[in-house]
């Protein structure tokens, strides 16, 4: 695993020690179109340099500034700021069907507020909006309040959305601003994100027209860093349909009252509790291999769509509405062709499967059939990804009702197993994920080479 994961490192870090601008070209696989780490000295303007990752030979378009407000190739906004309107531009126009993903810390310290998105020109002077910007987001030098930070879908003041924040202890410093833009859609879809927390999620009636990404002080001083453009990538893994129509993974129940049966040959996944005379307790192991995920790459999001086979029990005073079913790691080697309560993993010690971390929830109506499931994102889902990556590439999860006490009870989902009939219904894990930025690259290749060194030396 060791090799496989420097070689996944050692060519990008390289061409990146190596210097030089454009080496990570979209086109050739990178997902990085722009970056910029704001090296330079406040006494030079930003104007006219060329950010650290670029495809081509761009370079920025800012307002100078001289006694009034400027930008600097420190990325820091000074000079007299009241009521003075700057912006900085690198030219960009996005193509269908990428997910783009521009993101930046901000820190205005006086003043109004900074902005940072997508925009239709190139105007220095105007307020950040008045580039028919879309979509955007602005944050304010005071952070608490009714709406010290704004997402706006554009263009220009449309569709905004206020959000408040009344903790003295929350978006304090430079605070992570993520604009996450889908063009896959025939209408596109936006996402924002603050500190890498998702604030909200909108779609678009008519496409904008965008041009440049960049950002803007309005009346405010302060600093900016680690500004970064880049395709995000996102992988499904399906069995028969992607990544290819040959993928496969491992998908079986078992449960407690036949313990030595192997269900793995059945076209469901039942997990719950149950009445009768068989009364028992079910539960789902679900194998996915990640390994086409590059080790390197950060993890977004993560999700597993699971679609109702049939109908599920509900009834003889189970809980009232929609039952809830959670979804933990597993630490063991699954094989559906074997897979029983009493030895559900390759040297798994209990019977009925060791649960391990929760890592997402999801709450539904158990009766009605062929609805999709969402059981979503959470850090420790998109860690547990990260986890399998960094060791075999095979992510192994369990499905068990939360409540299990209640045994007696008709309270199951049948979900639609790998083996399904209908590809579209058969499991489904999401993964969104991007390439780290270039001083990430830079650092952790520097660790991996010294990681290496001591390797040969001890061996």
């Amino acid at each position: 695993m060791f090799q496989s994961f420097t070689r996944a490192w050692i060519i990008p870090a390289a061409a990146l020690l190596a210097g030089g601008a454009g080496l990570l070209p979209t086109a050739d696989g990178s997902p990085i179109i722009y970056y910029d780490d704001f090296s330079g000295s406040s006494a030079d303007h930003l104007n006219g340099t060329a950010p650290t990752v670029r495809p081509g030979s761009e370079t920025w378009t800012a307002h100078e500034g001289v006694s009034f407000l400027g930008w600097k190739a420190d990325g820091s906004a000074s000079g007299t700021a009241a009521d003075q309107k700057r912006n900085a531009f690198l030219p960009f126009t996005p193509a269908p069907g990428n997910i783009y993903r521009l993101s930046m810390g901000m820190n205005p310290t006086s003043g109004s507020w900074f902005g940072l998105g997508f925009t239709g020109n190139d105007g220095l002077l105007n307020d950040f909006w008045q580039n028919d910007a879309a979509p955007w987001a602005l944050l304010r030098s005071s952070r608490t309040g009714g709406d010290p930070l704004v997402s706006r879908l554009g263009p220009q003041l449309a569709g905004h959305v206020d959000h408040s924040n009344y903790d003295s202890n929350r978006w304090t410093g430079s605070v992570d601003f993520t604009i996450e833009l889908d063009t896959r859609p025939s209408l596109w879809e936006v996402k924002w994100f603050a500190d890498g927390a998702l604030l909200r999620t909108d779609s678009y009636t008519a496409n904008p027209t965008i041009n440049y990404v960049g950002f803007g002080s309005v009346g405010a001083t302060g600093s900016v860093n680690d500004f970064q453009l880049a395709i995000v990538e996102r992988e499904s893994f399906q069995q028969g349909v992607s990544p290819t129509a040959a993928y496969t993974h491992e998908a079986t129940y078992f449960r407690s009252g036949e313990p030595t049966v192997n269900f793995g040959t059945a076209g469901q996944l039942i997990v719950g509790t149950t009445a009768g005379t068989t009364a028992d307790v079910l539960r789902a192991v679900l194998e996915f291999d990640i390994s086409a995920i590059p080790a390197s790459h950060l993890i977004d999001d993560v999700s597993l769509a699971l679609t109702t086979y049939s109908q599920g029990g509900l009834d003889q005073g189970g809980e009232p509405g929609n039952p809830t079913f959670n979804i933990y790691s597993y630490g063991f080697d699954i094989d559906e062709t074997t897979a029983t309560w009493n030895a559900p993993g390759a040297g798994e010690p209990n019977a009925g499967g060791t649960l391990g971390t929760l890592l997402t929830s999801a709450s539904f109506d158990v009766t009605q059939t062929g609805q999709t499931v969402i059981f979503g994102d959470s850090p420790e889902f998109r860690t547990a990804v990260s986890d399998a990556l960094a060791s075999d590439g095979f992510l192994r999860l369990i499905l068990a009702k939360s409540d299990e006490t209640t045994v007696g009870t008709h309270e199951f989902a049948r979900f639609a197993s790998n083996s399904f009939g209908t590809l579209g219904h058969r499991p489904e894990l999401i993964v969104t994920h991007h390439i780290p930025e270039p001083s990430t690259f830079v650092m952790f290749f520097a660790g991996a080479l010294l990681l290496l060194r001591r390797r040969r030396r001890v061996v």
